[in-house]
């Protein structure tokens, strides 16, 4: 998933991965997932180890989340976090980043260059 050209806001408020509604909608038919009654997707608990990797693109690098990440097992439901919020810019889409990647990645916001670096967690 390339994010050069579109905006990306890292929020560590936000427990999912909010997307233009037709990327969600894309992604989750790709892993499967399919419409609750609630809007939600889910897939099968079993499958989740048998998902693939994705991975986020920041200039031109590679930051894969797993299968385990980005499904949620919720009293035995398994949602993905990714969800269609359809926020438009005057350059792009706006996409928010939450805790289902960040939990993989130490962040590091540096306001004085107005940048955010990712380590891989142990």
């Amino acid at each position: 998933l390339e994010l050069d050209n579109t905006g990306a806001a890292i929020d560590t408020g936000t427990s999912l991965i909010a997307l233009p509604t037709d990327i969600a909608e894309m992604l989750n038919a790709q892993i499967g997932a399919t419409k609750s009654w609630n809007g939600q997707y889910t897939v099968p608990c079993e499958k989740v180890p048998s998902l693939p990797d994705l991975s986020f693109y920041f200039n031109g690098k590679a930051y894969p989340i797993k299968g385990t990440d980005y499904i949620l097992n919720v009293q035995n439901t398994c949602i993905s976090a990714f969800t269609g919020m359809d926020i438009n810019l005057p350059w792009g889409s706006l996409w928010i980043i939450g805790d289902v990647f960040l939990r993989r990645y130490f962040t590091v916001y540096d306001a004085g260059r107005n940048a955010v670096g990712f380590a891989k967690s142990a």
